[in-house]
């Protein structure tokens, strides 16, 4: 249900669970670190998760964003506290490369592109986490330094390779399947080689299926850096490394700092977009499916008043994700949530986007001139309780059948559940 995990394997080779986010694979020799993260579906309270204490159910889907992350030699130019990155995306064909440069503890911090990556457009998705993420592994670092120690030197110089990939079921490829002859259905769409390229429409513009694909590139790549920097250190169910072995993680420090993962993949998604979201999507990316109420903007707004380009000082940036002895500052609250045997959400490709600012505004517009509004918005909200709290209900069902030694029993009873009563002698054919 939403923690991470260290499995020991090649990139993107393994099949992933789709209730485990984000995931952290490693190769053999523990030169390249990869971190999957889940895309999402909210199930319920669409827009009303934008206002607090109003709740969404957000269900983690098994299409996963990865980042992996390799450290290599510096180039023999590289300076103190510089950091050198590239970042290929195979999928889109681009290569990216950066110079990152701060103090010992993260101050003055700047990422700047190298002459060739300049003439690209930015891509903000991948160059805040890239500043967020070193500034904050190193300002970690410097807080943790025990009080009336001498100075952090400046750190030595290093490199960083990064790979991005994204599973198929982020984008559409309804084109592919009809290039290839085959019918429009999910079995055929899983028979695709994994990680294709996305086909662009007539307008140059990706065509992408709405499942968070901007919130699990943050995630994964800030949960990858954080890991190889040395920032957090993701579990492993699988059993840890000899190294990770000799110190064994405590639980409490092992939630602090996926929170802490949580918090800063927060704040680069919303620096990254300009604007202050629900944060739903990330929070699934962080946790898996849950039930979501939003934290409260002013929590983070400090970081997002700054100058488009420019790095968060370490003090407020470490004020919003927490540190080894300061929790984060978000107020969300996300309860652990799962759909129990026999029931699935049956996802469609309607083979083009949506623009989700420009449709929140229309409902915050209409909110606000239709004078039938505010009514409908208290129904709309009670029906969304309604229907949260009939799917919390049903997984209770479900606990209590296995907890009886009645789970075979499970998917019959479940069955019944909505049929009519002079129908239920009929059979178990209309399901659910």
């Amino acid at each position: 249900l939403g923690r991470a995990a260290l499995l020991p394997s090649s990139f993107i080779a393994p099949r992933r669970s789709p209730r485990r986010s984000p995931q952290l694979f490693v190769g053999p020799s523990y030169p390249m670190v990869v971190v999957s993260a889940p895309g999402k579906v909210l199930l319920a309270g669409g827009y009303l998760i934008l206002d607090r204490p109003h709740t969404g159910t957000v269900l983690a889907l098994d299409a996963r964003f990865f980042s992996a992350v390799e450290m290599r030699p510096p180039a023999a130019a590289a300076l103190p506290g510089e950091v050198e990155v590239s970042v290929a995306s195979p999928q889109f064909g681009e290569l990216r490369h950066y110079v990152y440069s701060s103090g010992p503890a993260g101050e003055d911090a700047s990422l700047r592109p190298t002459a060739g990556t300049a003439a690209q457009p930015p891509n903000r998705y991948v160059e805040v986490p890239l500043l967020y993420a070193i500034t904050a592994a190193r300002a970690l670092a410097a807080a943790a330094a025990p009080a009336g120690s001498e100075p952090v030197p400046p750190p030595p110089p290093l490199a960083l390779e990064v790979t991005l990939a994204a599973d198929n079921g982020f984008y559409s490829h309804i084109a592919e399947l009809r290039a290839r002859g085959l019918p429009l259905t999910a079995e055929s769409l899983a028979s695709l080689p994994p990680l294709l390229r996305p086909a662009a429409g007539d307008n140059g513009d990706v065509a992408k299926t709405g499942l968070g694909s901007s919130a699990t590139l943050v995630t994964s790549l800030v949960a990858a850096l954080l890991h190889t920097l040395g920032a957090i250190s993701l579990p492993e169910p699988g059993g840890p490394p000899a190294a990770a072995a000799a110190q064994p993680k405590s639980h409490e420090r092992e939630e602090r700092e996926l929170a802490m993962l949580h918090a800063l993949a927060q704040v680069c998604h919303c620096a990254a977009q300009g604007k202050v979201g629900s944060g739903f999507d990330v929070c699934a990316a962080t946790f898996g499916s849950h039930r979501y109420c939003r934290f409260s903007p002013a929590t983070i707004q400090p970081l997002l008043g700054l100058a488009e380009g420019a790095a968060p000082p370490p003090a407020l940036l470490l004020g919003a994700i927490g540190s080894a002895g300061r929790a984060p500052a978000l107020d969300h609250e996300a309860e652990p949530f799962q759909l129990p045997p026999g029931v699935e959400v049956m996802m469609a490709d309607v083979c083009c986007g949506a623009h989700t600012p420009s449709m929140v505004k229309s409902i915050q517009r209409w909110r606000g001139e239709d004078g039938a509004a505010k009514g409908l918005w208290s129904r709309y909200a009670s029906q969304s309780a309604r229907l949260q709290a009939s799917l919390r209900r049903l997984a209770a069902l479900h606990g209590r059948y296995v907890a009886d030694g009645r789970a075979a029993q499970w998917l019959e009873a479940l069955a019944r559940l909505g049929v009519p009563e002079g129908e239920r002698g009929r059979g178990l054919s209309r399901g659910v």
